[in-house]
């Protein structure tokens, strides 16, 4: 059973979901969910607010936090300069707007795109060109769903983190 704050949703047989109202649970069966696989289990959980711990990436003994706090209180203001990025410099250097957030954080990603397809996922369906130039996915809409169909395996991943951090503080994502 998986339970939300202002619906009841449950199993009714093999690989169906069944959800209504909580008022009725005692008044008749939910209505159905439209959810036929376990890929969309996930997307049943009740919306909560997203927010991040200013400690989360710092050490957890005490002294050592407050060495880190210090420390990144410090150079928290300076530009970021990476020499690992996954965007193309130029994008950044003519402040060109992205296109999409799939060709922003999915398709140039090799740590996303290797977490999918360890799972199952092709690289075709998350755009991934081949080569030989072989059709892959170009919708954006469509590799963004993919992505976020397969965001549970990046649980305790550095991927997670950075991609939530970026979708917290860059883009204002809040739920």
């Amino acid at each position: 059973m998986v339970d939300r704050p202002d619906h009841i949703c449950f199993d009714s047989s093999p690989g169906d979901l069944q959800c209504g109202p909580r008022s009725a649970r005692a008044g008749g069966p939910p209505r159905r969910a439209g959810l036929r696989d376990e890929s969309h289990r996930e997307t049943i959980q009740a919306v909560r607010q997203l927010i991040l711990d200013d400690d989360r990436i710092f050490p957890t003994e005490p002294k050592a936090r407050a060495i880190a706090r210090q420390i990144f209180t410090e150079i928290a203001p300076l530009p970021l300069i990476s020499m690992h990025g996954h965007v193309d410099a130029a994008v950044l250097a003519n402040d060109e707007p992205f296109a999409n957030p799939a060709r922003l954080l999915v398709i140039p990603d090799h740590y996303v795109t290797r977490m999918l397809v360890s799972q199952g996922v092709s690289l075709d369906s998350l755009g991934v060109s081949r080569r030989g130039g072989a059709p892959v996915e170009t919708d954006p809409r469509k590799i963004w769903r993919t992505f976020c169909a397969g965001w549970r395996y990046f649980r305790g991943t550095p991927s997670r983190l950075w991609l939530t951090q970026q979708l917290h503080d860059i883009f204002g994502v809040t739920a």
